[in-house]
């Protein structure tokens, strides 16, 4: 009975290993995302090509970013302490606004620069 117990132990703690590595990756994809569509849109900004209409929209939508990841990064820190188990609903408020941030870059990217950071954004999918 007592091998049971702990073999039981051993796969929830493997299935509660995996479920988080999953979730780090996904996150990482999603901030590595974002920091290449904000160097990206630096780039065009440094230059003097970006309309004041889209650069207050890029800036109310990183700070709208930088928000969600607030909040996700507490409910990491709150998993590692064993406070908080649930942190799906931070990363998808921080996945759609990482969206919406790329969304309003895209004004003033390449189809192709577009197109490149929505599909490293769908990598980050599923935490």
């Amino acid at each position: 009975m007592k091998t049971k117990i702990t073999n039981l132990a051993l796969i929830a703690f493997v299935c509660m290993s995996v479920a988080c590595q999953s979730l780090y990756t996904a996150t990482i994809t999603l901030t590595s995302v974002v920091d290449s569509a904000s160097k990206e849109y630096a780039n065009v900004f440094n230059r003097g090509l970006v309309p004041p209409d889209v650069a207050s929209q890029v800036a109310v939508a990183h700070l709208e970013y930088r928000r969600s990841m607030a909040v996700a990064h507490d409910a990491f820190v709150a998993v590692k302490e064993g406070r908080e188990d649930n942190t799906k609903g931070a990363f998808i408020a921080a996945r759609e606004a990482a969206n919406r941030f790329i969304d309003v870059v895209a004004l003033i990217l390449t189809k192709d620069q577009t197109a490149d950071l929505k599909t490293k954004l769908a990598k980050a999918s599923k935490p």
